[in-house]
This record gives C-alpha cells, sequence and structure tokens, in this order.
C-alpha cells in the first residue's frame, strides 16, 4: 500500500512539475500578442516565434505542401472583432486558427474554426472557415518569426507575416463607417447623432446622409454643436444660403453661452466665406 501511495505522490509531482514548466523556464520560441486598431477595431493575433538558428526553414524546417501551424507550440490564432473581407469573401466576426500550406510559388493562407489545437494536431480541413491563395516574396532577414500590420488606413491593412527572407501578406477590409454608425445607433441621444453627422462631414460620405442625423439631433435638442454641423453638411452639398442662414442661428445661440465655444472665430469667418459667395 505504501508502494502505491508513492508511486502516485512521484506521478503527481512530476505531472504537476510538466504542467507548471512551460511557465519555470523561457520557451524556445517566445508566445507573443500583436494588437492593432484598424478604425475602431482592435484585430489581435497570438502566436510563438521560433527561431531560424542557422537552419533551412522552407522546404525542410517547414516543408513545402504540408498543414504547417505558423510558428510553433500552440497553433497561431487571429481575432477579428468585426467582420472582414479578405480577398473578397466575407469572414465573421470571431477568432481563427492561422494555418498555411506553404509552396515554392503559391502558398495557401488558412482561417479555421478550431483555435485550441497544439500545432496542427487535430487540424480538419472541414473546419476551415477561409482558404486563399496568396504569393510569397523576399524580404531583409528576420531571424525570428513575425507578424506585423501595414498599409493601415481606417478601413483597411495587411496582416504580414515574416521569417527567414519570406514575406507573406494578407490584405483585409473591415467596413468602419458602418460599425461607427450602428454603434452611434445603439446609443441613440442628440450628442450620438451628432457625432455621426460629425463623422459623416469629415468621411467620404454622401453629406445628404449626415444632415438626416443632423435633423435627428437638432429635434432632440437644438444647440450650438448640431447647428454648425448642419451648417457645414448643407454648405458641403451645396446649398450656401441655407448653410448661412443655419450658421447664423447656431452662432447666436453660441454667443449667448456662459462659456463661448473656442471655435466660433473658425465658424464666423466660414460663414463670411459663404456669404462672399
Amino acid at each position: 500500500m505504501r508502494l502505491r501511495l508513492s508511486a502516485l505522490f512521484l506521478f503527481i509531482i512530476t505531472f504537476s512539475f510538466i504542467a507548471s514548466a512551460q511557465s519555470l523556464i523561457p520557451r524556445v520560441s517566445p508566445l507573443s500578442k500583436l494588437t492593432q486598431t484598424i478604425g475602431i477595431s482592435d484585430i489581435t493575433v497570438t502566436y510563438s516565434r521560433p527561431a531560424v538558428k542557422g537552419r533551412v526553414i522552407w522546404g525542410e524546417l517547414v516543408p513545402y505542401d504540408k498543414i504547417w501551424r505558423v510558428g510553433a507550440n500552440e497553433n497561431t490564432t487571429v481575432q477579428f472583432p468585426e467582420p472582414v473581407t479578405i480577398n473578397g469573401k466575407s469572414l465573421a466576426a470571431g477568432t481563427y486558427g492561422n494555418h498555411m500550406l506553404p509552396g515554392k510559388d503559391t502558398w495557401t493562407v488558412i482561417f479555421s474554426k478550431d483555435t485550441q489545437l497544439w500545432g496542427d494536431t487535430g487540424y480538419k480541413e472541414e473546419n476551415d472557415a477561409l482558404r486563399l491563395n496568396v504569393k510569397p516574396v523576399q524580404c531583409e532577414m528576420n531571424e525570428r518569426l513575425t507578424f506585423d500590420f501595414e498599409d493601415i488606413t481606417d478601413g483597411s491593412a495587411s496582416l504580414v507575416l515574416k521569417w527567414e527572407k519570406t514575406k507573406i501578406s494578407v490584405p483585409f477590409t473591415i467596413d468602419t463607417k458602418k460599425i461607427v454608425l450602428d454603434n452611434i445607433g445603439k446609443r441613440f441621444s442628440w450628442s450620438t447623432a451628432n457625432s455621426a453627422a460629425t463623422y459623416i462631414l469629415s468621411a467620404d460620405i454622401d453629406p445628404k446622409e449626415g444632415l438626416k442625423w443632423s435633423d435627428y439631433s437638432i429635434m432632440m435638442q437644438e444647440n450650438y454643436q448640431n447647428l454648425k454641423i448642419k451648417a457645414q453638411l448643407l454648405a458641403k452639398s451645396g446649398d450656401k444660403k441655407a448653410a448661412s442662414e443655419v450658421m447664423e442661428k447656431a452662432l447666436s445661440l453660441g454667443n449667448k453661452m456662459a462659456n463661448k465655444p473656442y471655435d466660433i472665430p473658425a465658424m464666423e469667418k466660414l460663414l463670411n466665406e459663404w456669404k462672399s459667395k
């Protein structure tokens, strides 16, 4: 009985050590997490970073035409908090396991619904959410595998993998305009409606759409802030006469405020420009 208990105790100690060893000693391929904001959406890549260490990577350490975990240890994951479009195909919001099929001339990039795999163990093609083909290009030497984001705008970017002297880019787009307006609509008030109108004024969107939001805001509470935005939207749509009338009303309210808005001089300048044309 004592022998059995001793064996059991030894097993428990050994298992506990193995389970915790990962946190006691440095990983050969350290864990990394990269987050990049695109518009108002945070895209996150979680991956491990193996090193070249003088080895031949492509075609040897990482065989061609075989599923690759994209890194080391657990499979790499990419989290999209909002739907994205990749290579003309829609990918729903969510977290995806990222795998690749490297080839001499063309690579297949895979976003899988499986996110808890150790490497590629247990990978099943039927769980792929999206596959696309990309062309590898040469780049500067990267000793450790690296993910990055390039060509960033409010509504697009490229997810980039670099290792050794090879670079893979996956361009994607995200409908930031829709996300912004949807979020504003969920928290509707005069100020959120005015925020939508302000956003449309500064973005490449039909000003008529912004005027709808301005009218919603003014209907709830007319004030200097929403009137000045409506005036600018009217001017942007080409109606300088109506813009001048609304701006005059806005300035009348603004000048009566205890703390006059800092941008009144700028709005007065706009009004004078509209009237002179």
